[in-house]
Parts: structure tokens; sequence; C-alpha cells
């Protein structure tokens, strides 16, 4: 029942969502939303969850400061309720480089979904991909 909020930067980006239970789709709702809307998706997640993964980033501390100063943002709109929270199951995307904010994506909550639905077993595959 505690809002989460979840920060990540790549290459050139940053993003940040969250999720409200009971509210927006969890983390596995949106597994099963990128599942559903991302060609080769499946690869790329196991990709990204290698302990093995290696890379490097244009991101500048400027850049994370940038993208950590939404995420606290966005942690007082919830806990406060002094404004609207802006990422409440949407990922909102930072560009480094151009300065630009804008929205990746949206995503419900998923019937079948194991974490905060019904456990549709036709879902299980893709939490098989990584494990936690």
């Amino acid at each position: 029942g505690i809002p989460a909020v979840f920060l990540l930067s790549q290459h050139t980006r940053g993003r940040l969502f969250s999720v409200v239970p009971g509210e927006s789709g969890c983390m596995d709702c949106l597994q099963i939303h990128d599942e559903r809307s991302t060609d080769d998706f499946l690869p790329q997640y196991s990709a990204l969850m290698s302990p093995a993964r290696t890379g490097s980033t244009a991101a500048l501390a400027p850049h994370i400061q940038r993208l950590v100063s939404f995420g606290v943002d966005e942690v007082v709109r919830l806990l406060t309720q002094y404004a609207p929270p802006f990422a409440v199951g949407r990922q909102v995307e930072v560009d480094y480089l151009s300065g630009t904010l804008g929205t990746v994506m949206d995503w419900q909550r998923e019937t079948g979904c194991p974490t905060c639905g019904t456990h549709d077993p036709r879902y299980d595959y893709i939490f098989e991909v990584a494990p936690l």
C-alpha cells in the first residue's frame, strides 16, 4: 500500500515513474504491458537485468541532478499532495542533450497481473526470463 517512485538513467536520457498501489499499474503490470507492446522485449529485458551488463553513459552530474530533482518533486507531491503527481503509471523521460521532458508511455493495471491482479498463468513466461 506504499507508493514508490523509480528513476533510471540510460545513455543520454533518464526516466522516472511512480506506482501507487490500487490506483496505477504496478511494476509487473509494466512488464506485461512492455511484453505486449514492444518487439523483442524479452531479450532486451533479459539483457537489462543481467548482472554482467556493462556500458557507458553520457550522463553527467548535472543530468543526474535534474533527473533526481524531478523524482524528489514527485515524492513530495505524493506525500503532501501540494500538486497532483505527474508520473503515476506514466514513464516520463528527461532528454539530457536537449533538456526536454516528455512522456514515453502510460500503462494501466493488468487484471491478470501476478502482483496486483488475479495472477493469470499465461503471463508467467515473462517473469521467468529474469527472476528476482
